[in-house]
């Protein structure tokens, strides 16, 4: 049984972060059963939970996903930088996440687990709704469980159908999200988040919310971490 030194849930929150770099260390079977054991406790429309999981754990199919990330990649980098070494100029803020979604790029078949979530078509207005609240439990789970990861859809820019037929993911059912999760090698911690009074209103869209507006710009987190 999968046991860790949890952190807590709050600090779990203020102390999770997108992770796209990891170590070769292999993820146990039962940490992965733990992280997903905890998404399957996301509540969903109607309890219908129609959401399935696969991960992925062979080869070529990881080095499959990874040649169509890297198709994925070629369109969407070019609307910040022509290539790696461009990126460097990019201001701090969009430096760090481009190198670092590059570099799971061109490592997605090393990522010791990729876990794909599907969830039932036409059952909901959004796609894939009843997934969400189970995707922040694979995330919030992985944080505690010492974990890296992140929502990585590059495969499926170009490629959502092959890797459907990869997976043999039956038709009334369509990919939602793809998360590699293993030990980082960066550090989980806080990062600068826009704060509360900034993003949030009350009534109406752009009136501010005074209690908010009284709280320190890094809001809570000094409580928790």
């Amino acid at each position: 049984m999968a046991r860790s030194k949890d952190p807590g849930f709050f600090e779990t929150i203020y102390s999770a972060r997108a992770l796209r770099r990891f170590s070769d260390r292999v993820v146990e079977e039962d940490v992965v059963f733990q992280v997903l054991d905890a998404a399957i406790r996301a509540p969903s429309g109607g309890n219908a939970q129609d959401w399935r999981f696969v991960v992925v754990k062979e080869q070529t199919k990881k080095k499959k996903m990874q040649e169509w990330a890297e198709e994925g990649w070629s369109s969407y980098q070019s609307k910040f930088a022509k290539n790696n070494d461009e990126a460097r100029n990019l201001p701090r803020a969009q430096r760090l996440p481009f190198l670092a979604a590059a570099h799971l790029v061109e490592h997605l078949a090393e990522a010791p687990v990729i876990i794909v979530v599907t969830g039932e078509k036409d059952r909901h207005r959004a796609s894939g709704g009843s997934t969400f609240p189970a995707i922040q439990n694979i995330l919030l789970a992985a944080r505690a469980l010492g974990l890296g990861g992140s929502i990585f859809n590059m495969p499926m820019i170009r490629n959502k159908e092959d890797l459907s037929d990869l997976l043999e993911i039956p038709t009334n059912y369509e990919i939602v999200c793809i998360v590699p999760l293993g030990y980082p090698t960066d550090r989980h911690g806080p990062l600068k988040r826009k704060p509360v009074h900034e993003v949030v209103y009350v009534d109406e869209f752009g009136k501010t919310w005074d209690f908010a507006s009284k709280q320190p710009e890094n809001g809570w987190e000094n409580l928790w971490l």
